[in-house]
């Protein structure tokens, strides 16, 4: 192509793009404020995920003090069991040894519950 040729043709070209982007300046405002106000409802957004990732680092920092607390009240409890059972064995083979001694006859096999014990212990005048 010749020069003249390419220089009509970008002259038509930009013709055609003034064209294209005579907006008016309504227009413009109108785009302006669209834009604006899309900008403040995403920046409203930005600051509320900002204090929900706060909150949640906040919250996650506290999680290995309330798991220690947590872990300490399980060990506790574990504990209390572990001597509740230790008891009970040792108040189960105290009643055996009372059947035993007393000539009561054999020990039943059901587990022995307060209820079952004070009733037992009643009966036979203890």
């Amino acid at each position: 192509m010749e020069r003249s040729t390419l220089f009509t043709l970008q002259q038509q070209q930009y013709a055609a793009l003034s064209e294209e982007n005579e907006d008016t300046d309504e227009e413009l405002m109108e785009w302006q404020t669209k834009f604006e106000e899309r900008i403040a409802i995403l920046e409203t957004k930005i600051s509320k995920l900002g204090r929900e990732m706060d909150d949640e680092a906040a919250t996650s920092s506290s999680l290995p003090q309330i798991i220690s607390e947590l872990t300490h009240e399980i060990g506790k409890l574990q504990a209390e069991a572990d001597a509740h059972i230790s008891i009970k064995q040792e108040r189960d083979s105290d009643i055996k040894r009372i059947f035993t001694k007393h000539n009561f006859g054999p020990v039943p096999k059901f587990l022995w519950s307060l209820a079952t014990l004070r009733a037992c212990f009643i009966l036979h005048c203890f």
